[in-house]
């Protein structure tokens, strides 16, 4: 997902191991992550993409989706040179 915060741009991708589980988001049930169609790989394949037609505003703590046996979350953000994490590194969220 990409989008704009109070600080500028940000990306959120939310990376699945492959073959282990799934991505659901939280606001769209058409995506479908992990299903046997897209197997064996080719280069249209292994990406999924979609573009919203409406705005989506999202507030602190909502929930955008969820790993159905985990995997892990890339976040880029464009902040301020004196931003900082309020979670620290080795703390569970």
């Amino acid at each position: 997902l990409n989008g704009h915060w109070k600080h500028g741009f940000f990306s959120f991708a939310a990376v699945g191991a492959l073959n282990v589980g799934s991505i659901k988001i939280a606001f769209d049930d058409e995506v479908i992550t992990n299903k046997p169609s897209s197997f064996p790989f080719t280069p249209d394949t292994i990406c999924f993409e979609r573009n919203y037609p409406f705005e989506l505003t999202m507030t602190a703590g909502q929930p955008v989706g969820s790993f159905r046996l985990g995997s892990t979350v890339v976040l880029v953000i464009e902040a301020p040179a004196n931003f900082s994490f309020c979670v620290k590194p080795g703390e569970h969220v």
